[in-house]
């Protein structure tokens, strides 16, 4: 992928419910926003009120996120969302 986000913004690909190896059900309504997905790539860290950017997150990593702090995108044919780091809650292990 050819996307490198700045600062502490990381970008994420939602994935399908068959590929996530937990045991949450992602709801099929299409008026439900997503609030899953795979980390794609983290920006390039840099600093906030004096301190470094430290990533919590790496690609691959499969995430819970705050589904309205998210900005949607469409690169090569496929959606992604940019989100800020602070707005992932959780890394599903």
């Amino acid at each position: 992928m050819n996307i490198t986000p700045l600062f502490d913004n990381v970008v994420l690909k939602i994935e399908n419910a068959n590929e996530l190896d937990s045991g949450i059900i992602i709801p099929t309504n299409k008026n439900e926003k997503p609030y899953m997905a795979k980390v794609v790539a983290i920006g390039t860290g840099g600093t906030i009120d004096g301190e470094k950017i430290e990533f919590k997150v790496k690609p691959n990593d499969k995430v819970i996120f705050n589904k309205y702090a998210t900005t949607q995108f469409v690169f090569n044919n496929e959606t992604f969302y940019l989100i800020k780091q602070i707005d992932i809650l959780a890394i599903i292990n």
